[in-house]
């Protein structure tokens, strides 16, 4: 494994066009760059990143399910807690402390509520998407491979 590892190119990789039905398929250098757009570009314009999203969000609703059942359980033991806490301070004969619970951990997150609000903006929604085609635009008549 000396310097002529380092000089690996990637060979015969299908492009997108190419795997459905072009049986001839050369061995070439391929810039990752142009096939990774055409993937995304086919991948947007297929409905595959769409799908992919929606299953997120279906994913991110259970997940919220199981996080208030946490939260809710979480609630509880903390009262059974405060509970015990009290009881055993009785019949220990221990004066009663008072509250003695710590508060939440209090996390300054204005910057990321900040950058999570712009995300949800249209207008940023808007520009990404822009953006995003402008790159997919600028390698569409481009071949993948140099």
């Amino acid at each position: 494994m000396g310097e002529d590892s380092m000089e690996t190119t990637f060979e015969a990789l299908p492009l997108p066009a190419e795997a459905s039905g072009n049986k001839k398929q050369q061995a070439r250098p391929v810039n990752l760059a142009a096939y990774s757009q055409t993937l995304l570009r086919e991948a947007l314009l297929n409905g595959r990143v769409e799908h992919a999203l929606n299953q997120i969000l279906t994913l991110i609703g259970r997940l919220r399910q199981i996080l208030d059942y946490a939260e809710a359980g979480t609630h509880t033991a903390a009262k059974i807690a405060v509970t015990t806490k009290e009881q055993l301070a009785r019949e220990l004969g221990l004066p009663p402390g008072g509250q003695t619970t710590t508060p939440p951990l209090a996390l300054n997150a204005s910057s990321i509520g900040l950058f999570w609000n712009l995300l949800q903006t249209e207008e940023f929604q808007k520009l990404t998407a822009s953006l995003l085609v402008q790159i997919l635009k600028s390698g569409a008549g481009k071949d993948c491979t140099d």
